[in-house]
């Protein structure tokens, strides 16, 4: 228990900095800097404000590698599925590449060459997490305008996560940067991206949907009716008849992830309403390419979750679409028309974190993460 202590401590000291405002200044420097609208300052605020990102930027990497030490040096029981990837990556180092595993040839590729260099499956985990962690801290580095901010949202959105799901966790660090590159219009490195993903999780082929960006409305009102249908259609039944056809994956459609677990599914429905909403009101005056984008990541983040109510396991594949939001949401504080930032940001991670708290006490089966325990 008192590594989470220690956890919410560090959460909590990041916050209240991260509202305050010198943070403030930061981001909406940065955001003026990248647009190119002549924001100038004197030398020596500039270098006040380079000098507070840097100690902001080392509280940010403080709050990172605490979360990589826990996911690591996890214990076999910390993560549902820990046991059985330590299991198959026994299975692959010895045996060698197997289509009976049902894992996808990219992991199993990658379970082969870590267990070139060891046979400890704990330096196989300290690798997955590691991978991981650097993957998501070099995007926030890079791209967040609140440094801060997307460190937190990488506790609420990944901490569990990256313990559990480590095929899909990769896939979604690529998919992460793919989705970057769409936004640039680089669209090769993005392709090559989400395919090198889908080897690692199928679902990954679903990012290929931020292709047809041109055909994809953004609009509040219409995509709202849409998605009212699509939960009328999820809730009755009528998605279960027609995804039961769907091959291997119909399986699920009259299974025990079948009308299930609605109050998450609701809450994520919600959580995805919101940063939908939010994004369309900071951008609505200004929606080019990137904002577009932006923006339809949200969309089919929200069907995705609504598909939930059909078979929960839709939830699951909707965290390719959260992933985007630990940088989109604070810089859309600072580059869209946002009042209020310091109280939206603060108002937020509170809200998140606290759902993270309630259901770490009342629904412990979600994910095994306490009690603790390390791998020693």
């Amino acid at each position: 228990m008192i590594v989470y202590i220690i956890l919410l401590l560090i959460i909590f000291i990041a916050l209240g900095i991260a509202g305050n405002r010198r943070s403030q200044e930061i981001g909406v420097f940065l955001a003026r800097k990248e647009a190119g609208d002549g924001y100038l300052l004197s030398g020596r605020s500039k270098n006040e404000i380079y000098t507070y990102k840097t100690i902001y930027s080392i509280i940010a990497f403080a709050l990172l590698f605490f979360m990589w030490v826990l996911t690591a040096f996890r214990g076999p029981d910390i993560g549902n599925d820990t046991r059985n990837y330590i299991y198959y990556f026994e299975k692959i180092r010895t045996t060698g590449i197997e289509k009976e595993y049902r894992f996808e040839y990219g992991f199993q590729l990658f379970c082969l060459i870590v267990g070139l260099f060891t046979n400890d499956a704990q330096v196989f985990l300290i690798v997955c997490a590691t991978i991981c962690y650097i993957g998501i801290g070099v995007y926030i580095f890079k791209y967040s305008k609140n440094i801060l901010i997307s460190a937190i949202l990488v506790f609420t959105f990944c901490f569990s996560i990256f313990t559990s799901a480590l095929r899909q966790n990769f896939a979604m660090i690529l998919c992460l940067y793919a989705y970057h590159f769409i936004k640039n219009k680089k669209l090769i490195r993005a392709f090559i991206l989400i395919c090198l993903a889908t080897t690692f999780h199928k679902t990954a082929v679903l990012c290929f949907i931020f292709f047809l960006y041109k055909f994809i409305g953004v609009g509040l009102k219409i995509n709202l009716v849409l998605i009212a249908v699509t939960i009328v259609l999820a809730m009755s039944g009528a998605l279960n008849n027609i995804l039961v056809n769907f091959g291997w994956y119909g399986i699920y459609a009259h299974g025990k992830y079948a009308g299930t677990g609605w109050v998450a599914v609701a809450y994520n429905v919600l959580q995805g309403l919101f940063f939908y909403w939010f994004m369309y009101t900071a951008y609505k005056k200004r929606i080019r390419h990137k904002q577009q984008i932006v923006l339809i990541n949200c969309i089919v983040l929200i069907f995705l979750n609504s598909l939930g109510f059909a078979v929960n396991l839709f939830t699951r594949a909707s965290q390719y679409f959260i992933l985007p939001i630990i940088t989109e949401f604070p810089n859309a504080c600072y580059e869209g028309k946002v009042k209020e930032k310091s109280l939206w940001l603060s108002v937020v991670c509170l809200a998140l974190i606290g759902y993270f708290l309630a259901s770490f006490i009342m629904r412990p089966e979600w994910n095994s993460l306490y009690p603790y325990s390390f791998c020693w």
